[in-house]
């Protein structure tokens, strides 16, 4: 939602969003096929071919980069699994044949190579139709809740706001008074309509590991000091990295940069 039509950037977000819990080649690549969907859903003029474009392009990154810095897992290929989802969302001929074929062939087990590729069939299928494609992931068994919501971020960043029926956006407010969605929605516009001005921000500082010393402040014991995290900052995440070790109180030591760019 942060980078509408920037399919990289788009990646890059999702990369860091995803490592701290999902770090492995799968997870990578799902997440970045479904940010870099929305990201071209989100542009002007946006057509599904164009959105199954980025999906495939965030799917290849992910890989790539989840095979080169994360955890390796076993199993067949989110890119693999979305074409063949993509010609089945094709070649079906109404919803129901749509939901039955790719439970079939494609399956519906919770993992992230099915889940990612059957939203995106299920996506594909419905036209881009909010409505279809959401009651197509609850339908199609299995892991629902994650196939409908994936599917349906994709088909609602595609067709707007106004695709959404409005008895779906009262029942969601009513049965969620905790969650508050316009306020949230509010909010994400504020950030990508802030973005370039961010952006600006997060390039002033290349991709470097970065070693956070807090000295005093948490010692093993009087006056000793000691590492409390290292990470590998990318050029958004050097920056609030920085920003968070001064308000701690802590001492940035970069040590061993590894270059500019993530891919």
């Amino acid at each position: 939602l942060a980078h509408p039509g920037d399919w990289e950037r788009a990646a890059r977000t999702a990369i860091a969003s995803c490592r701290p819990s999902h770090g492995t080649q799968h997870a990578f690549a799902g997440a970045c096929a479904i940010a870099c969907g929305i990201s071209e859903a989100l542009t002007e003029g946006a057509q599904i071919s164009g959105v199954l474009r980025a999906c495939l392009f965030g799917a290849e990154i992910g890989q790539r980069v989840g095979e080169e810095t994360a955890r390796r897992a076993c199993g067949v290929g989110v890119r693999e699994q979305i074409l063949r989802a993509i010609g089945i969302g094709y070649d079906c001929v109404g919803m129901k044949e749509a939901e039955e074929t790719l439970e079939r062939r494609i399956g519906n087990d919770g993992s992230m190579q099915t889940s990612v590729a059957v939203a995106i069939g299920l996506f594909l299928a419905a036209d881009g139709d909010p409505v279809k494609t959401v009651l197509g992931g609850a339908n199609i068994g299995g892991d629902t809740d994650t196939i409908a919501c994936i599917a349906g971020s994709l088909a609602g960043a595609y067709a707007g706001y106004g695709a959404i029926p409005a008895d779906w956006r009262g029942l969601f407010e009513k049965v969620n008074p905790q969650l508050k969605f316009r306020e949230a929605a509010q909010e994400l516009e504020k950030i990508a309509r802030e973005r370039p001005m961010l952006d600006s921000l997060y390039l002033a500082y290349p991709l470097v590991d970065l070693s956070v010393r807090f000295e005093g402040r948490f010692p093993l014991r009087a006056g000793e000091s000691r590492v409390v995290s290292d990470v590998r900052a990318v050029a958004g995440g050097s920056a609030n990295t920085i920003l968070m070790a001064a308000r701690l109180g802590g001492r940035i030591a970069p040590y061993g940069a590894v270059g500019s760019d993530l891919f």
